[in-house]
């Protein structure tokens, strides 16, 4: 039951994304799935990435492009999904930022779901992970009350 609640928050959390990061990232877009796979193949094709990278890559759960709001430059947000967000979660997100760096557009690592452990959200602030939390994601009516969706962007050293 654990694998169809976290599909089911990331199948969710990819509706609502771009209005959840909203006043982050301006012009924000959830790229599809297949462009995402073409992204990724198209720069192991170009030697930028390795095999290991391109198949680590692929697995991000969500990945937004769009424009920092602060300083109007492009961004993409790495985003891995998990109803409950761990340091697990927090580790995979840095860990696969760096793979879409390479692609050429400075990547930032962010984690989204229902609710984030104590342990989660100190590393994340301090390794400056954006943390987004949607805990009524999996309410009937979500996207009639996306105001209630918060994002934290996490503080800068």
């Amino acid at each position: 039951m654990s694998d169809f609640k976290d599909m089911l928050v990331e199948w969710r959390y990819r509706e609502v994304a771009a209005r959840s990061l909203a006043g982050r990232v301006c012009d924000a877009a959830v790229l599809p799935r297949e462009e995402q796979e073409r992204l990724i193949v198209d720069a192991f094709d170009r030697g930028i990435l390795s095999l290991a990278e391109r198949d680590d890559a692929i697995l991000a759960d969500v990945v937004v492009r769009g424009q920092r709001c602060d300083t109007g430059s492009a961004v993409l947000l790495v985003i891995e999904v998990a109803p409950e967000i761990g340091v697990a979660d927090v580790e995979q997100a840095l860990h696969r930022t760096p793979l879409w760096t390479k692609l050429g557009i400075p990547a930032q690592p962010v984690v989204a779901g229902l609710t984030i452990s104590a342990e989660g959200a100190r590393l994340a602030h301090a390794r400056q992970v954006m943390i987004s939390l949607l805990p009524d994601l999996l309410g009937p009516d979500t996207l009639a009350r996306s105001s209630l969706a918060r994002t934290v962007q996490t503080k800068r050293e």
